[in-house]
């Protein structure tokens, strides 16, 4: 399951190969993949989230370090309400570098 926030989608729906008007890319990366949107800043969207993992295996975030964890989601938080999950985060983004 991808989780996307309301209004907002993943880039690569709207990557410039189109076939039909929609991106080849979405299918081609995420086939088989079902997606849901939900306010993570919302009560009722970090309730989803929770049962979510609850039946999941390996849930993985790739949002900004702490971004998750801030809102009682992160790996930390899930492993400690289900021990059994392989739990794990990742960041595509590069760490700022001061001069």
């Amino acid at each position: 399951m991808k989780i996307e926030p309301p209004g907002a989608s993943d880039t690569l729906r709207k990557w410039r190969l189109l076939l039909d008007g929609a991106s080849v890319c979405w299918p081609a990366q995420l086939c088989n993949r079902r997606s849901l949107a939900l306010d993570l800043g919302a009560a009722e969207g970090q309730g989803i989230v929770r049962r979510l993992a609850a039946e999941a295996d390996v849930p993985i975030e790739n949002f900004c370090h702490g971004a998750m964890a801030g809102r009682g989601l992160g790996a930390d938080e899930l492993l400690a309400a289900i021990p059994r999950l392989i739990a794990g985060s990742r960041s595509g983004l590069k760490p700022k570098v001061g001069h």
